[in-house]
């Protein structure tokens, strides 16, 4: 990569090497990984690159430094709308990864070990209910400065 030939580069297209054997490390920043990897990690570099021990390959991968979203779409809520939904939904107006995998566990009739009654699921339930925005669960009603809410969605690369 030249100077002139980065200059018509998008950002999308720039990529970060994720330490293996199959990663080609940007010339004059070997020594950075090198010391990124001793500090951060505790192992040299060499050991992504020796013959792997358990004989699981640690071949590396690129990462791109920023992705793209497309079919970027947006709707309004409105703030009754808003409330209800996050009071639904433990303080969230969509649902994430581990809600939808518990959905689809749920639908096969598997607890998928997120029950009440899972031992696993206690420190998730936990993490969830934490981060959850203190909503009032005694009396369910609207505060009176709530706001309406926007919903991003998009797909990405």
């Amino acid at each position: 990569l030249t100077e002139a030939s980065a200059s018509g580069a998008d950002l999308a297209d720039v990529v970060l090497p994720l330490p293996g054997s199959a990663v080609l490390y940007p010339e004059g920043l070997l020594e950075v990984y090198q010391e990124a990897s001793l500090r951060l990690l505790g192992l040299p570099l060499s050991v992504f690159h020796e013959p792997p021990p358990l004989g699981m390959p640690l071949v590396g991968d690129y990462r791109r430094m920023v992705v793209r979203p497309t079919s970027l779409q947006w709707r309004a809520i409105a703030p009754a709308d808003a409330y209800s939904l996050a009071c639904a939904q433990q303080g969230r107006l969509l649902p994430t990864d581990v809600d939808r995998l518990g959905a689809a566990a749920a639908a096969d009739g598997e607890d998928g070990g997120c029950s009440s009654t899972s031992r696993r699921a206690e420190p998730l339930q936990a993490a969830a209910a934490a981060a959850a925005p203190i909503l009032s669960r005694t009396t369910r009603r609207l505060p009176a400065q709530a706001t309406g809410s926007i919903v991003l969605t998009c797909e990405l690369p």
